[in-house]
């Protein structure tokens, strides 16, 4: 059951993403799906900076001893807070560069737009809620409950799919489907939170200075392991969008959504087992 409902729903989430994907590079041309792929790997590369591999701690440990629930749940939310503060000073500093590299004449490269950097910015908000709805999530892991948040991203990917359509048609462009993003991030944290309460139990605020210094110190690894990860299969986007343009970064991001959706089935086996 936690195989295969979450693969199956999230085959179907990947269907709907790659429909989708098809409309809005109709609509954006080359250049700005190459400019969203960019500030979307961008955005990636920071969220898991600030989720910290924390998420994985908490399945872990509260799959071990449900009663550390109330307590793994306050703290990890804590600090994803913390950490995505400490995040966006860099965040800035890396927009800065990606900003100014075009008038660096020997370097014969292209830098990024205002509306790059305005995408950027709403997202870098929405990675707040972001991380705390994948807290939420790791609870329902822990207690081996994959089909909760698996059904709950498909109606979220239908919500944030009908609202991009709108405002893509409007003609908001990408920087339209960064503020959709935030939105369902917002509506995702609040449903999650409410079936939490009302499936698994009631969150009680717990806060503990030692315990957060301790996961600090263990879940560093595991984010190093989720980031390279990542960097392996994304830092070219970050090459690309300066040294080749957008456009050739929108044609790249196209034969990546191939690729994107193959990885479901390793992860989610992985998560299945993972708690036991």
């Amino acid at each position: 059951k936690n195989s295969v409902v979450p693969m199956a729903l999230s085959l179907i989430n990947k269907a709907i993403d790659f429909a989708f994907a098809m409309l809005y590079v109709r609509l954006l041309g080359p250049v700005g799906t190459g400019q969203y792929a960019f500030v979307v790997a961008i955005y990636g590369f920071f969220e898991i900076i600030s989720r910290y591999g924390l998420g994985t701690l908490l399945t872990r440990d509260v799959a071990a001893d449900k009663g550390q629930s109330s307590r793994y749940l306050t703290n990890v939310m804590v600090l994803r807070t913390l950490l995505w503060l400490a995040s966006l000073p860099l965040l800035a500093l890396v927009v800065w560069g990606y900003r100014v590299v075009g008038d660096v004449e020997w370097l014969d490269a292209t830098g990024i737009g205002m509306e790059e950097i305005q995408a950027i910015a709403i997202l870098a908000l929405a990675m707040l809620f972001a991380n705390w709805a994948d807290g939420l999530s790791s609870l329902f892991y822990a207690f081996e409950k994959m089909e909760y948040p698996a059904g709950l991203t498909n109606a979220i990917a239908l919500f944030k799919v009908t609202l991009g359509a709108l405002v893509l048609l409007l003609g908001w462009g990408y920087v339209g489907l960064a503020a959709v993003s935030l939105a369902m991030n917002i509506l995702q944290t609040v449903w999650l939170y409410i079936l939490v309460r009302t499936t698994l139990f009631r969150p009680q605020w717990q806060p503990d200075r030692a315990l957060q210094q301790w996961m600090l110190r263990v879940s560093g690894p595991l984010m190093i392991n989720h980031l390279l990860a990542t960097i392996f299969w994304r830092i070219d986007i970050w090459i690309l969008r300066p040294l080749a343009g957008a456009a050739s970064v929108g044609l790249y991001s196209v034969g990546l959504k191939y690729l994107d959706g193959l990885n479901i089935v390793p992860s989610v086996f992985t998560m299945a087992v993972f708690p036991l």
